[in-house]
């Protein structure tokens, strides 16, 4: 029974081929190839792609950067940067803040490493913040947009790949990031109105 349908089969398709050659033959073959292509290898990356665009707008929003000063006085650019900066009271919580963006990235991380810096003569710190990680490429690309745009003290100052193998997807990155924060000295003259 199956050799008789397998040869109505072939003869039914010898006699299409002949009686109208091989082009809607390739049509069909082209049009399968494409849906195939559509559902194996196109979807998967459309869904990933909407994944990301959800991620980028359900991050938290960014400190927005102070309003320009009305009034042009000489410690006007400084008291805007400050508005920018963290107090020292945050820094625990902003490195805190970092270590929850590389987890909902989908990094992996054992340890990390801050030191903290006064600057002389400047009325701001800078904290150190070293972080060893593990994961993907895109991954780390992620989270270091992510934490450059939710904190705006912050700059990334070193970023170091290591990778065994090449066929390896995932990498050994070594993050070195700054935070700047405002001294609370000088925040309490602010608020105290005093030079």
């Amino acid at each position: 029974m199956k050799s008789g349908a397998g040869t109505a089969w072939r003869l039914w398709c010898e006699v299409a081929i002949y009686r109208r050659g091989w082009l809607p033959l390739v049509m069909i073959a082209t049009l399968a190839a494409g849906a195939v292509f559509q559902f194996v290898w196109l979807k998967p990356l459309i869904n990933e792609r909407n994944m990301l665009q959800d991620r980028l707008a359900s991050a938290a929003k960014p400190r927005s950067a102070p309003k320009p000063a009305v009034s042009e006085s000489p410690e006007a650019p400084l008291n805007q940067v400050l508005a920018v900066l963290a107090s020292p009271e945050d820094m625990n919580s902003e490195i805190a803040s970092l270590f929850k963006v590389a987890e909902r990235e989908g990094l992996r991380f054992e340890r990390s490493s801050y030191q903290y810096e006064p600057i002389n003569g400047l009325p701001w710190t800078r904290a150190s913040i070293s972080i060893p990680v593990s994961g993907s490429y895109p991954a780390v690309r992620s989270f270091v947009e992510a934490s450059l745009r939710e904190h705006p003290n912050m700059s990334l100052d070193q970023l170091s790949i290591q990778r065994e193998a090449s066929d390896k997807p995932q990498a050994d990155v070594l993050l070195t990031f700054s935070a700047w924060f405002s001294l609370a000295s000088h925040r309490a003259s602010q608020a105290g109105g005093s030079p």
